[in-house]
């Protein structure tokens, strides 16, 4: 974490894989949820609906609903979760997995927190951590979720702790926020940027 990287950075990093492999890429408006956390890309006709998880501790965490239901995982095509790349200083991984994969983890790491430890409340998140460590004792369980994970992608960030954007990235997305904010289809949106001499 030696360049100062904000959650919005790591967030940022999902969308900039999205708008690589071709997709349009729009926030999804939930309640409650930052701006880039839940987006939809679309393709075609192809439509994914996507959360966003960032970890500065290379970990993921879930709650559950009441029901015992995990958070999310029921209204989501993918999650992709972003971190700071274990070895590289100025790059994030983003790692991209199926909600079922998630749900058969984290069922198994609360089944083994619930035998050792008794019932844990659905608020209480449970984490798991995205790496195997080297050596010492761990829990099987609880370590080594990127191994489950369909996808990784490495992004590299500039020095002052922002990705940087295309030309063609920065239009794409003053034309999505100018959409949002008028309630227009993006389809619909035009921008034109003049420079005076």
């Amino acid at each position: 974490m030696s360049i100062g990287w904000k959650k919005t950075d790591l967030r940022r990093c999902a969308r900039r894989v999205l708008e690589q492999r071709g997709y349009r890429v729009e926030n999804m408006k939930t309640p409650g949820v930052l701006p880039g956390a839940r987006l939809r890309a679309i393709k075609g006709t192809d439509v994914q609906k996507i959360a966003v998880r960032t970890s500065f501790d290379r970990e993921v965490g879930l709650t559950r609903q009441p029901d015992g239901r995990w958070i999310t995982m029921s209204k989501v095509d993918q999650v992709f979760v972003v971190v700071p790349a274990s070895d590289l200083p100025d790059a994030a991984e983003v790692f991209g997995f199926t909600p079922q994969i998630l749900i058969s983890a984290f069922d198994a790491a609360l089944a083994a927190w619930t035998d050792n430890k008794g019932k844990l409340a659905p608020k209480v998140p449970i984490f798991i951590a995205l790496d195997t460590p080297e050596r010492g004792a761990f829990d099987p369980v609880m370590v080594g979720l990127k191994d489950n994970a369909e996808w990784r992608e490495v992004v590299t960030l500039s020095r002052e702790g922002s990705e940087r954007e295309s030309t063609m990235a920065f239009i794409e997305r003053v034309k999505r926020e100018y959409a949002d904010r008028n309630g227009v289809d993006v389809g619909n949106v035009s921008v034109e940027f003049r420079i005076k001499a």
